[in-house]
């Protein structure tokens, strides 16, 4: 069975995802804002468990070591890359903490015990069937914890989705991965230039980003969580944060399904801000939010066909540019240019005029999720 990122990573190496940290104390300080940001203090995880899915090269697990948790546990299915954070965790983490390390696919790792932090980040989106994966991890959070995990949807990743179509339109599929990532450094670098916090080589960005064959998983969005949130879990936050709840403290008859659509309305009002970062616009309708998503995700599946070798797929693919350029072109001018611009650089498979808008568009990615067991 395919297992996305693992037989990648494995051929390329845990250098691939590993991040480029010089500056530990400015590091250490973004993670701490995320941290706040979804509800969880620093000095929250002294003397607690932590289970961590994913862990990469070890570079954020090093911030959450120094938080010192008594336990922590790091489940990776890829050799190399759990390696990697246990040669930096040994090294450079926290003398108090007791670290065990387990090599594991996800969806196979089974235990009794449950912790007061769960974190998987970056690893449920792309996974096969990542609903499934999310309700299993969801199982380790003990009464009271609380679990942090990533989010992706197609609008917010779109920014990525259209440069990836620009890549299947420029190379070949079959070319060999050095010769793709060298030809396209020279074109992306000035999109990289656009990312004052770009924390990898732009070689390894466009491998892991552009080069690495699509696998059969799926993007797991805000909405997927909230829809296949069990009791007695609820969110309690968000990074970005865009979701305003004016309920009075007292007013607590209230559901968790009203909480629930009151999230998610938020969430739909502010898709065009997920989907670019250089502004933030006021929150628009609903509506608009929901054909958003919709058209990205068109997008996606067109350029997932295109990439299976379905070259009729490009016609659609361009109409449904043209759509959402259409129907964003209002609220949010400099996002549709860009969308223009990278329309006509796909269409036409090279570039007329110089590109004003597209190399500075980047979307917010992934987002952080925190929740909270709150009860039995």
């Amino acid at each position: 069975m395919e297992k996305p990122y693992l037989d990648f990573y494995a051929d390329q190496g845990a250098d691939l995802v590993s991040r480029n940290v010089e500056d530990k104390e400015t590091f250490f300080r973004s993670r701490e804002s995320l941290y706040l940001t979804l509800g969880i203090p620093p000095g929250l995880l002294k003397g607690k468990s932590v289970i961590e899915f994913g862990p990469g090269t070890g570079h954020n697990a090093l911030y959450t070591d120094w938080l010192e948790p008594s336990l922590y546990v790091l489940v990776d299915g890829g050799e190399a890359i759990l390696s990697a954070s246990k040669n930096r965790l040994e090294v450079d983490g926290r003398n108090s903490v007791e670290r065990h390390y387990i090599c594991s696919l996800f969806e196979d790792y089974s235990c009794e015990d449950e912790y007061d932090l769960v974190i998987a980040e970056g690893c449920i989106p792309n996974q096969i069937n990542p609903i499934a994966l999310f309700q299993k991890l969801l199982e380790f959070v003990r009464p009271q914890g609380i679990m942090m995990f990533t989010t992706v949807s197609a609008a917010s990743w779109l920014s990525e989705i259209i440069r990836r179509l620009v890549k299947t339109r420029l190379v070949p599929i079959d070319t060999p991965f050095n010769e793709q990532v060298e030809y396209l450094l020279p074109i992306f670098n000035e999109h990289f230039a656009a990312l004052s916090s770009m924390g990898r080589t732009g070689e390894s960005w466009i491998l892991d980003n552009l080069v690495q064959p699509l696998s059969l998983g799926k993007l797991f969005t805000i909405p997927d969580a909230v829809d296949n949130l069990p009791d007695p879990f609820e969110i309690v936050a968000t990074a970005p944060r865009f979701s305003l709840d004016w309920t009075w403290y007292k007013d607590v008859a209230e559901s968790k399904e009203e909480k629930n659509n009151v999230f998610l309305t938020s969430y739909y009002r502010n898709v065009i801000n997920m989907m670019d970062r250089r502004s933030v616009v006021p929150s628009h309708d609903y509506e608009l939010g929901v054909q958003i998503e919709d058209l990205a995700s068109r997008i996606w599946m067109d350029l997932c066909l295109i990439e299976q070798g379905n070259s009729s797929a490009w016609s659609v693919v361009l109409n449904n540019l043209s759509e959402l350029r259409n129907c964003i072109e209002r609220v949010s001018p400099g996002t549709a240019k860009a969308i223009q611009e990278a329309h006509e650089w796909i269409d036409h498979g090279s570039v007329a005029s110089p590109l004003n808008y597209f190399p500075s568009w980047w979307g917010r990615g992934q987002q952080h999720v925190s929740i909270v067991r709150t009860s039995q």
